[in-house]
């Protein structure tokens, strides 16, 4: 009797030994397609985070340089050079694919409004294995002008 107990414990330990393995493989190949996945939406959400933040930050500094330099100013600011100024800010992000638009509200004189937007239309890291669309990130300031 006691033969069997030991060729049963023999045969328990090497089966399930070689089970352990061929199932940590197959758990592998079958987890291991999710986490990346999962991987590279928090990278895209964390890149898209990042890049809101950037354009509402230099809208915000280019609307103050325009608030500043109104046409009363000793040195009024254009519409090109603020553009400039907002591309200038817009670290770590394509200026080629910046859209900046200027709006005075009713016009360059103190106490008027100006208002500057900027788009950016960012291609996700998730389009390169999923069919993801691009996204439009869009900064907004809006500062009285001086």
């Amino acid at each position: 009797m006691r033969w069997l107990r030991d060729f049963i414990k023999l045969w328990r330990d090497s089966a399930l030994a070689a089970n352990q393995r061929g199932a940590a493989l197959i758990e592998f190949v079958l987890t291991f397609p999710i986490l990346v996945f999962a991987t590279l939406v928090v990278f895209d959400i964390g890149r898209s985070a990042f890049t809101i933040m950037t354009l509402n930050g230099s809208a915000a500094d280019a609307a103050r340089y325009a608030s500043v330099r109104g046409t009363l100013s000793l040195n009024p600011a254009t519409t090109q050079q603020i553009i400039d100024f907002a591309l200038d800010r817009a670290i770590a992000v394509n200026s080629d694919a910046l859209n900046v638009t200027v709006t005075w509200n009713p016009s360059p004189l103190p106490g008027a409004e100006v208002e500057v937007v900027i788009t950016y239309t960012m291609e996700m890291i998730m389009a390169q294995i999923a069919n993801v669309d691009p996204i439009s990130i869009r900064g907004r300031a809006s500062v009285t002008v001086h």
